[in-house]
């Protein structure tokens, strides 16, 4: 399970920095999916950020009514989601080897 939450979470986690994906429902939508991902295999760090994510994406309206504070909150939302995700594929690769 672990292995598929590394390959899992680097696919969901390219989606939602990926800039054509413009509606932030999508992005909350993403981040839903990842979310109970890792709550399945303990990443709570991950969880976390990504639910922090989420709520900011499904607080925001649509892209062109975004202004630059909750672009950059979501940016930093972003930011904080992938060092999780780097950390806990860190810690799966040393339980790995």
């Amino acid at each position: 399970m672990l292995g598929l939450f590394r390959v899992q979470s680097r696919a969901l986690f390219d989606q939602l920095s990926d800039p054509a994906v413009l509606s932030l429902e999508s992005k909350a939508t993403i981040a839903h999916k990842l979310r109970g991902s890792a709550l399945v295999v303990g990443a709570g760090r991950v969880a976390r950020a990504v639910e922090a994510l989420e709520d900011k994406a499904l607080a925001a309206p649509e892209p062109a009514h975004v202004d630059a504070a909750q672009r950059q909150a979501i940016s930093q939302a972003i930011a904080a989601l992938k060092a999780a995700i780097a950390e806990v594929i860190a810690e799966i690769e040393l339980i790995h080897n």
